[in-house]
C-alpha cells in the first residue's frame, strides 16, 4: 500500500538525518580508530632483536596475537621476550616461504615443546649450531643442548640436562655457558 503524499517528504528527512549520523559516526568514531591501528601497525619493531638493547629475543607463545596474525597476509605478529634486559612486547615479522627443517630430515626427538637457537660457535674450522631443547616434566623444566653441524646433522649433548621452575629459568642457565664449556660439551659427544 503505497504511503501518503503527506508522509514521503518525512521519510525523505528521517533517510537524511540518519545518513548523516551514520556519517558522523564513521567519520569521529571509527575513522581514527582505524588510523591508529594502522600507525600502531606500522611501528611495530620489525626484526627478532631486542628494540632496547640489541640482544637477540626469545617468542612467547600468545592465542591472541595468533589470532590476529591469522587476518595479516605478508606479516605475522608475536610475542617476544629478551633475557638480556628483560623487554617484553609485540613484534612484526615479515612471512616467508616455509623454511627446511634446520636439524634436517631428522625429526626432533619426541616430547619436545621447542628448541631455541643459542649461538653459533667455531670448534676446528667448523660452524656449529648450538640449540637447546627445552621440555617440561611435571612442574618443572628442562633442557639439553643439541649441536647441529654445517650438513644439517645433530648431536644430543650426553652431560646431564639443565632444570629450573620456568622455561626462563632453563634458558638463562644454557646463555651463561660460555663458548669453552660448549666447546668441551660437543668434543665430548664427537668423540662418543
Amino acid at each position: 500500500m503505497p504511503l501518503p503524499s503527506n508522509e514521503r517528504p518525512n521519510l525523505n528527512r528521517v533517510r537524511a538525518v540518519s545518513l548523516l549520523i551514520a556519517l558522523y559516526l564513521l567519520l569521529v568514531i571509527a575513522l581514527p580508530l582505524a588510523l591508529s591501528v594502522a600507525v600502531s601497525y606500522r611501528t611495530l619493531p620489525e626484526e627478532r632483536s631486542c628494540p632496547i638493547c640489541g640482544n637477540e629475543t626469545l617468542h612467547v607463545l600468545s592465542r591472541w596475537l595468533r589470532f590476529v596474525s591469522a587476518f595479516t597476509r605478508k606479516s605475522t605478529l608475536e610475542r617476544r621476550w629478551c633475557t638480556a634486559c628483560g623487554w617484553e612486547g609485540v613484534i612484526r615479522i615479515r612471512t616467508r616461504r616455509p623454511a627446511r627443517n634446520p636439524l634436517g630430515s631428522e625429526p626432533l626427538p619426541t616430547g619436545v615443546l621447542n628448541a631455541v637457537d643459542l649461538r653459533f660457535l667455531e670448534v676446528d674450522g667448523r660452524a656449529w649450531r648450538v640449540l637447546l631443547q627445552c621440555w617440561c616434566d611435571a612442574e618443572r623444566w628442562y633442557g639439553r643442548l643439541l649441536f647441529v653441524d654445517p650438513t644439517g646433522r645433530f648431536l644430543v649433548d650426553s652431560g646431564e640436562p639443565l632444570h629450573g621452575l620456568s622455561q626462563h629459568d632453563v634458558i638463562r642457565q644454557a646463555l651463561a655457558l660460555s663458548d669453552r664449556i660448549l666447546t668441551c660439551r660437543l668434543r665430548e659427544v664427537t668423540s662418543d
